[in-house]
């Protein structure tokens, strides 16, 4: 099972809400995009998910839902959805590349401003994801994966614009 400890990576001393984030844009498009495509790949490395591992996920997403009025709650429940989407890759390699990225993107997301439109976007999207692993079509919910987390880039973007001490924040 993959789980991450939340180590600091390099570039980024977020420590939550207050905390400064040394990050630029383009890093951050970076984490995002890097994210995105070792997440569709460890699914796609992954053995089908049971019933009790989609019942995991289901759980997971609605704890998303759930989490909607707090910035730090929100992140730690998007972060346990993903880690879970994860967790079954047999792959070491792909999982240690993985985890400090998102990592990083954690400590960016806990300075995110909540819009409940893209929270209820993000739920829906959680809930599509689960639906293709739960009709055992990996090769969807990868790509679901791919569309969700660079479809999240411009809430991330606005929270690093945001962010006290933010580097190069709105540069184009």
């Amino acid at each position: 099972m993959w789980t991450t400890t939340l180590m600091p990576c390099e570039g980024v001393t977020a420590g939550g809400r207050g905390g400064e984030m040394e990050i630029d844009e383009g890093e951050g498009r970076e984490l995002n995009a890097i994210a995105g495509v070792l997440e569709a790949l460890a699914l796609r490395l992954s053995p089908a998910f049971d019933a009790a591992g989609i019942g995991e996920l289901r759980l997971a997403a609605h704890r998303f839902r759930w989490s909607a009025d707090d910035a730090g709650s929100l992140a730690v429940a998007d972060h346990d959805f993903h880690s879970r989407l994860v967790e079954r890759c047999e792959d070491e390699q792909v999982l240690a590349t993985l985890g400090p990225v998102r990592d990083a993107l954690y400590r960016w997301q806990t300075h995110l401003e909540l819009d409940p439109a893209d929270v209820a976007k993000a739920a829906r999207e959680h809930d599509a994801i689960v639906d293709a692993l739960s009709g055992r079509d990996h090769l969807t919910a990868s790509q679901l994966v791919r569309e969700h987390v660079a479809g999240g880039l411009p809430v991330l973007l606005g929270a690093l614009d945001a962010a006290p001490g933010a580097q190069g924040a709105g540069a184009p």
